[in-house]
């Protein structure tokens, strides 16, 4: 029995090219997270480990 749609994980590498697809409903009843990184995510702070506290 074949569904009506396809269940297949769908990547986009470009915002411009994600948000058409979730307003075409292309998920169908599917839950959908977009997750976008810019420039201005990331204030070029070093990266520090934090110490790990056990108890």
């Amino acid at each position: 029995m074949a569904l009506p749609l396809d269940l297949t994980t769908t990547t986009v590498t470009s915002l411009d090219k994600a948000i058409p697809r979730v307003d075409r409903g292309e998920a169908g009843t599917c839950p959908v997270a977009v997750i976008a990184v810019s420039a201005r995510t990331w204030d070029a702070t070093p990266y520090e480990p934090t110490t790990h506290v056990v108890g």
